[in-house]
């Protein structure tokens, strides 16, 4: 909820084509203190200045937000935003107020009495930006409210959530067509930060978004780094030897499939000097409410939780994101990773998984009222989460592959492009691959990854007759069915086959099998995974953490620009910039990331502002911010 009186009035009103460009750059300088836009965003603001809808995909990170505030800044009127979650609105209404822009939020956090007032706001024209759940949207006084004012822009954030078959599947995202008749001259844009090609088709057809310009991002998020590792007998003193990389006051989220194991890793956390916290949704309310507030405000503070925590939380200085166990999917995997490094510096993923993860979650898959064909996709994407974990490729490559997108092979920027793989033996499984290959070619790519094992071992009972007689049949039966298994998972992350689940769950090779099966690549398979039990773990000495003197570290710039070092004298700034950013953020009971980003604070060490003229060229210092705040932080210069 906004505070009018305290906002001051930065709605622009140049609704006029030519200076459209010149508008959006003044907004996006004088508010929000950035000097150019990325990737697409200029290109998709434009779309919806001259009031054409949008379909946005772009990466977590990649400045999503600002492809509508900026036109609902521009444009007349009020821009509505559909967001899942509280947790969500209410950090961008409050980060957006900290900027001097009036935005608001409707939801059931608020009292009668706090809503009655937003909406006189609305009703006298004094709200730019309006952030409604999906429920509150949809119910008829709010759109007999909404369609009483002039709207600018609607925006649909977390777009994925109309999937049926997602991870962050909302019912009444479904429901959201409805904004096509009620707002018929208004653009609406929907943003998400994954979906595949069919997640996009779905996204299109039941927003009615048919006709939008649809404008895809690379997924590639290369500030964060991929590790995984397999787990050993003591999980616990893996993730520690991995915490132990990072400064006391590095914030982490630790993701956990069971609220028991919840509760223990951030018991074991306390115990070894951390401030962690345990998030759940067996919690009440009150306390997630307060673990997140936490975890907002307070600088190395690390969340362990359930998948219950993360897409209601934009705080951009995440450090690390951990998984203790395997994800349900790689699009799973991808959104919880992609909440560490939010401001462009050097962030890390690191996973810990075994085979027995992928059967625990399979066996949770059967034990549900899910259909058959649903149950078969859920599968599906357990093995191909597997496979990313099997595979001898770049991690960032079989990510971004399985994301539609396609990647050189080597990112240097993970586990396997920095040497994980060296001493280990890998098993040349090419004759192998190129028998599976050929049999789904043989069988004529219709048949599901059940029958073509059935094909491959020769069973007796093998359905189709027809194909019996095949040279193919039963050429595998040297091969146990496990073996076949992770054959086919090497496959699904080698990109030499896909699965159609609207052509029966039928296994398809892609272009890339053919140059197995021509003999112009080999295929190989790490023999280190064939366990399906944790190995020993080595007896290791459980460390407590303590404050160390502060390292010198190597970080990527908000653009991506060669790696800034900080020497010791400018480590010791660095601190004393944090130290002031905490104390005024503790003043206004607000999260000190909604000051300035920590890319701002490693600006003004670089360039040593003088005057607030040069404080106001530096990344993320609006006009709000640079009559707040430039002086303070110039004293300590």
């Amino acid at each position: 909820m906004t505070d009018s009186n305290q906002q001051e009035n930065l709605s622009f009103s140049f609704f006029n084509s030519d200076q459209y460009k010149s508008s959006a750059l003044e907004v996006l300088k004088t508010v929000f203190g950035h000097s150019e836009f990325r990737h697409h965003q200029e290109k998709i603001i434009t779309e919806i200045l001259e009031g054409r809808d949008v379909l946005a995909l772009m990466p977590t990170g990649g400045g999503k937000s600002l492809c509508y505030q900026i036109p609902a800044l521009v444009r007349d009127g009020v821009g509505i935003v559909i967001s899942p979650l509280i947790s969500l609105m209410e950090d961008q209404v409050s980060t957006l107020n900290e900027m001097g822009v009036r935005a608001a939020y409707l939801n059931s956090s608020l009292s009668r009495d706090e809503g009655r007032m937003i909406e006189e706001e609305l009703i006298n024209e004094e709200i730019d930006l309006l952030y409604l759940a999906p429920e509150r949207l949809l119910q008829p006084y709010t759109l007999k409210l909404l369609s009483s004012l002039k709207v600018s822009v609607i925006a649909i954030d977390e777009a994925h959530c109309v999937s049926k078959w997602g991870p962050d599947f909302r019912p009444e995202y479904m429901n959201l067509s409805v904004l096509k008749q009620a707002f018929e001259s208004v653009p609406r844009i929907a943003l998400t930060a994954t979906a595949d090609i069919d997640s996009r088709k779905t996204i299109a057809r039941e927003l009615s978004l048919e006709n939008a310009r649809v404008f895809l991002s690379s997924f590639d998020r290369e500030n964060i780094s991929y590790e995984i590792e397999l787990k050993n007998d003591d999980p616990q003193i893996q993730l520690l030897n991995f915490l132990e990389r990072f400064d006391v006051d590095d914030a982490g989220i630790i993701y956990c499939l069971s609220r028991r194991k919840v509760e223990e890793t951030a018991a074991f956390l306390v115990e070894n000097g951390f401030t962690a916290y345990g998030y759940h949704a067996g919690m009440s309310a009150v306390k997630r409410r307060k673990v997140q507030h936490e975890f907002l405000s307070n600088e190395g503070v690390i969340i362990v939780a359930t998948i219950a925590f993360g897409m209601g939380i934009d705080k951009p200085d995440v450090r690390f994101v951990a998984h203790m166990d395997l994800p349900k999917s790689v699009e799973s995997y991808y959104q919880e990773t992609g909440r560490a490094g939010r401001d462009g510096l050097s962030a890390c993923a690191w996973m810990v998984y075994c085979k027995r993860d992928a059967a625990v979650l399979k066996h949770l898959i059967r034990k549900g009222t899910r259909s058959i064909v649903q149950r078969r996709v859920e599968e599906h994407h357990i093995d191909l989460m597997l496979g990313l974990c099997e595979t001898t490729r770049c991690r960032r490559e079989v990510v971004l592959n399985f994301l539609d997108e396609d990647y050189p092979e080597y990112c240097g920027n993970c586990d396997i492009c920095q040497g994980a793989l060296e001493g280990k033996e890998l098993l040349d499984i090419t004759d192998e691959m190129i028998l599976y290959l050929s049999s789904i070619y043989r069988l004529d790519q219709r048949m599901n990854i059940e029958i073509i094992f059935s094909f491959l071992l020769g069973e007796e009972d093998f359905k189709f007759k027809d194909y019996m007689s095949l040279a193919h049949f039963g050429q595998g039966s040297g091969v146990s069915i496990l073996k076949w298994r992770d054959i086919h998972r090497v496959a699904l992350a080698s990109g030499l086959v896909e699965v159609r689940f609207d052509k029966g769950s039928a296994v398809k090779l892609t272009k890339r099998s053919l140059r197995v099966l021509e003999g112009e690549d080999k295929v190989f398979m790490r023999t280190d995974l064939s366990r399906t039990t944790p190995p020993r773990a080595k007896k290791a000495t459980k460390k407590v953490r303590k404050k160390r003197a502060p390292r010198v570290r190597k970080v990527k710039s908000y653009t991506a620009s060669p790696a800034i070092s900080l020497d010791s004298e400018e480590r010791r700034l660095f601190d004393k910039l944090r130290e002031l950013r905490r104390s005024i953020a503790k003043t206004k009971k607000v999260p000190a990331y909604k000051i300035f980003h920590d890319t701002t604070l490693l600006e003004i060490v670089k360039q040593r502002p003088t005057s607030v003229e040069e404080f106001s060229e530096l990344h993320g210092v609006g006009r709000a911010k640079l009559k707040k705040y430039s002086k303070k932080f110039m004293e300590i210069l």
